[in-house]
């Protein structure tokens, strides 16, 4: 018994003499980005901000969302003290920021978009802010586009009737200096100047963890956009301040992880847009009531564009095939509109029409946009779909020498103009975009790569056309 004793009090001696563990001090800032599949930009964005936080105390966080980009290896790589959340699954912008800003420390949080570069002086610049404005519970800086231009997003108003109705009239864009109709973006007020706004951009928001603390983070019913005017409405709601901060600037890449993504952003966009209505405008019942037509219209607008574009190209085939059909009555017969008055609308227009209904069906239009094997082999169909019709039919009868002239130029024609297209891309502001794109191959064959390929086709104008896949193994050759 004196020997238990005895070692219970040397342990509580022992005890009693160490010192109280320190509490390591919160950091000043804490910076927190939600990545998708942009490495380069997320190298980019966390070398500035480094050098942005010299002499601050901070924390950064990447907040990743199941990149396959080697996002997260190269951040472990290049920036060993930057704190990595790898997620397993794209999680969204809200959840994803709301995971990180669970584990930050900071006095400030920082959310900010990994396609942006910020100024040395950009984190010092806004602490003077928020010190010099006890009211601004959040502030953003001045974004600007790679091309130097301002972009609008950076200082908003929330959507309310008399707003959104500007915004869905066009008045805002043809009255852009009108207090009245240039609230949606507040065209009417200096860039130059610092002042209260409704909201800011969700690519820097900068706010004090009192207010996360008070109002909680972003609501994750928003997958991806939307997020942040909700999340600056109800910090308005609770009595803080939200300022346009003109006195320093940052770049913004923007939409660099949406162009990566498998999610259809324009249904997400307005899904997001009537989802924040809905939540906080639902009294006024012909207000919600305009909003849904108008947020369908123009989702529906949205939808038709490839459409638009594929129509424009069939009509250029239409013309080309008209003029071989021209030209080859020319060198046959020796003139033009040779035909009965009666049979050359029909003449110039079925023979045109049946070929571009199979140039459609070959997929030249549509997943297989622009490609000069399927239209070769659809023109070559098509006129002997022709070929049979008119010899049930004398009086719209072309010569067999005909049909094989105009056949002939027709794919001279439509395969030339489009090779012509092709190099004048090329040549022209890098390729980037066009009727072409840039020929892409992408790597792999599972899920991913399929939802990708569906993508890239369904989004005609974003300037790639996908040639094929890349696989690892020979058996997957012909499957796709």
């Amino acid at each position: 018994m004196e020997v238990e004793a005895a070692k219970y009090f040397c342990q509580e001696k022992f005890v009693a003499a160490m010192p109280p563990r320190r509490k390591k001090p919160s950091p000043q800032v804490s910076v927190v980005i939600v990545n998708y599949n942009v490495r380069d930009f997320l190298l980019q964005a966390i070398a500035s901000l480094q050098k942005a936080l010299r002499g601050i105390s901070s924390e950064l966080v990447v907040a990743d969302n199941a990149s396959d980009d080697g996002s997260v290896e190269a951040v472990r790589e290049h920036f060993p003290k930057v704190k990595i959340i790898a997620n397993t699954q794209n999680l969204g912008f809200a959840k994803a920021n709301n995971a990180a800003l669970s584990q930050t420390r900071g006095t400030y949080l920082l959310l900010i978009n990994p396609d942006t570069m910020v100024q040395e002086d950009t984190i010092r610049a806004m602490l003077d802010f928020f010190d010099e404005h006890p009211d601004a519970g959040m502030a953003g800086c001045k974004i600007l586009n790679p091309d130097g231009s301002f972009q609008l997003a950076c200082r908003r108003s929330f959507p309310t009737p008399s707003v959104a109705l500007a915004r869905m009239l066009q008045f805002s864009k043809i009255f852009p200096k009108s207090k009245m109709f240039g609230r949606y973006n507040l065209t009417y007020l200096s860039t130059e100047e610092t002042y209260p706004v409704d909201a800011i951009s969700g690519s820097f928001m900068m706010l004090r963890r009192e207010v996360y603390e008070q109002v909680g983070g972003f609501d994750e019913s928003f997958f991806m956009y939307g997020e942040d005017i909700d999340w600056c409405y109800r910090i308005r709601q609770a009595g803080w301040q939200i300022y346009y901060v003109h006195r320093t600037q940052i770049i913004h890449y923007k939409g660099e992880s949406t162009r990566r993504s498998s999610v259809d952003e324009i249904r997400t966009f307005y899904r997001a847009m009537h989802l924040f209505v809905q939540k906080h405008f639902s009294s006024s019942l012909l207000f919600l009531a305009l909003l849904r037509f108008a947020i369908a219209s123009v989702s529906i607008l949205a939808s038709l564009g490839s459409f638009v574009r594929s129509i424009k190209i069939a009509l250029i085939d239409f013309l080309m095939i008209d003029l071989s059909l021209l030209l080859a009555e020319y060198f046959w017969r020796g003139g033009i509109f040779l035909y009965p008055h009666f049979a050359i609308p029909i003449v110039f227009t079925f023979p045109a029409l049946v070929i571009i209904a199979h140039l459609y069906a070959a997929g030249v239009y549509t997943y297989r946009r622009m490609s000069i094997s399927r239209s070769i082999a659809a023109i070559l169909i098509a006129y002997i779909v022709i070929a049979a019709l008119v010899a049930f039919f004398k009086n719209f009868a072309f010569s067999r020498m005909m049909i094989l002239l105009s056949c002939g130029m027709s794919i001279a024609f439509i395969c030339g103009w489009r090779l012509l297209a092709h190099v004048f891309e090329k040549t022209s502001a890098g390729g980037s975009t066009g009727i072409f794109g840039k020929r892409t191959l992408i790597v792999g064959t599972d899920a991913k790569a399929i939802e990708l390929l569906k993508k890239i086709r369904a989004r005609v104008g974003d300037g790639y056309e996908a040639i094929g896949f890349i696989s690892s193994t020979h058996k997957e050759i012909g499957r796709l």
